[in-house]
């Protein structure tokens, strides 16, 4: 005949701070039984609840231990239980986290685990043990943008926990600023003007042309214009975060050189050809004849020592742009 099982347990330790590990002496008995833990939420079977710990708790907490033996008979319950001490976990805020010089900052404490201790240091110089600092003011100069670094930390019975937050603290005046490395160049004019405003401002670009057209805009610190069309063109840099500015700057896109040039189509033996320049908006010239040779005059005169000969020639102009054209000599 097979009688309901008994389920009879003691812990070991029945106090102290979490992470608390569950320690138990089981004497529960029986035919072909079977054992359940339920612990915080949580179901362990077997003989022994193992490793457990009980955790995550923000206040003294008296945690019950329940043990369910089962067989054929039925099911018998013990239950026993346990008082946590919890440890600190520091949490704290501000009214802003950034703003403009002089920045006015308030601070809350919602520091959970029966805190015993603090001890801020407010990043500015200024420390207490108070359960709440007073508020303060955090300035920068108008060169710089200041982050200040508060911690608080917090101590109980059972142990101690530490929290870093930041204030970021702009300059209290905007000034936008441009600086441009060339003030003209050929089309198409690849510009990239710096922006040398107040750090920490936010910045926006236009570029216009010089009837006030908005070509192109941009939100890059530092961007690339590509600009095509002979003219004077205006950059404006607009700065912002605490007050605004504007800045403005003029630069001019020459037009492209037009690369061209002739020759005659024959040659005496033993005579040299002439070349004739008809470009147009050139500053200077570069001749290659494809021999080796070389001129830096407006329309050169070069001789051809082949009989007969096909040759490259090229026209270089200081826009980097390139005229490539292959002649046929023919002598009489």
């Amino acid at each position: 005949m097979t009688t309901p099982p008994v389920a009879d347990f003691s812990v070991l330790v029945d106090e102290g701070c979490a992470p608390f590990p569950v320690q138990v002496n089981n004497i529960s008995s029986g035919y072909q039984i079977t054992q359940l833990w339920l612990i915080q939420e949580d179901s362990i079977s077997g003989a022994d609840p193992g490793n457990f710990l009980i955790d995550h708790i923000f206040s003294d907490t008296l945690m019950t231990i329940r043990l369910e033996v089962t067989n054929l008979c039925g099911t018998r319950i013990d239950e026993k239980e346990v008082l946590v001490h919890p440890y600190p976990v520091v949490d704290f805020g501000f009214n802003v986290d950034e703003g403009c010089s002089p920045l006015y900052i308030e601070f809350a404490n919602v520091t959970l685990g029966n805190p015993e201790t603090f001890f801020w240091n407010l990043g500015n110089g200024v420390t207490t043990t108070d359960t709440l600092p007073p508020s303060q003011y955090y300035t920068t100069t108008d060169s710089m943008v200041s982050v200040y670094f508060v911690t608080l930390i917090s101590t109980n019975i059972c142990g101690e926990d530490t929290l870093t937050k930041d204030i970021t603290v702009y300059p209290p005046n905007v000034k936008a600023f441009i600086e441009l490395d060339t003030l003209e160049g050929c089309e198409p004019f690849s510009i990239t003007p710096k922006n040398y405003s107040t750090p920490g401002s936010m910045v926006s670009w236009v570029l216009q042309n010089g009837s006030g057209q908005t070509l192109q805009s941009s939100n890059e610190s530092n961007p690339e214009f590509l600009v095509s069309g002979e003219g004077l063109y205006q950059l404006i840099l607009y700065a912002s975060r605490c007050g605004t500015d504007t800045d403005t700057a003029w630069f001019r896109v020459l037009p492209a050189p037009e690369v061209a040039f002739i020759h005659p189509p024959y040659v005496c033996e033993d005579s040299p050809i002439q070349f004739t320049d008809q470009s147009v908006n050139t500053t200077g010239y570069f001749w290659e004849f494809g021999d080796g040779q070389i001129s830096s005059d407006i329309s050169p005169v070069h001789f051809i020592p082949n009989r007969e000969s096909t040759q490259s020639l090229f026209l270089l102009i200081p826009s980097s742009i390139t005229a490539l054209l292959h002649f046929k000599v023919k002598y009489r």
